[in-house]
């Protein structure tokens, strides 16, 4: 469990997960009718056209809003990242893939940068002022006492 939430004191982990959760988010809370998106409904129907079933839209949506959310805080940000890593290639393959490289035409450069960023943050946690820090920091100082209650056991 403590390498779930094992980071460093970083500032690099830190930029990263804001940089990531901050360009995730709006796309997250665009579908979900914020920002001028088309909503729930709106972006499963989109989702639906694209042949993606409804359970994997739904995924997809929780992971670019609740889990753009997590990283910003970094909370899960090992987990979150990797989901969003993977939402980051099923874009590629299923919608942008086919337009090329270029943002401009649709193609995968946005992706390609959120899954590089993603997947640092999975490789090397969340980094300086997160909640895994925060977590991991108390569970190393209970780590004693429970070996000593185990040992008396």
């Amino acid at each position: 469990m403590n390498r779930l939430f094992h980071t460093d004191d970083s500032v690099y982990g830190l930029v990263l997960r804001l940089a990531a959760g901050g360009l995730m988010l709006p796309h997250g809370l665009q579908k979900l009718g914020y920002l001028g998106g088309y909503g729930f409904e709106g972006t499963m129907g989109f989702f639906d056209g694209l042949g993606i079933p409804y359970a994997v839209g739904v995924l997809i949506i929780l992971a670019e809003s609740v889990g753009a959310a997590m990283l910003i805080a970094g909370a899960l940000t090992r987990w979150w990242a990797f989901v969003l890593s993977a939402t980051m290639v099923g874009a590629m393959v299923t919608l942008h893939g086919a337009n090329g490289f270029f943002l401009s035409a649709g193609g995968v450069e946005y992706n390609l940068a959120l899954l590089a960023m993603t997947g640092l943050l999975t490789v090397f946690g969340a980094g300086k002022w997160s909640v895994d820090g925060w977590i991991a920091a108390r569970s190393s100082e209970a780590a004693p006492v429970e070996q000593t209650l185990r040992r008396a056991a």
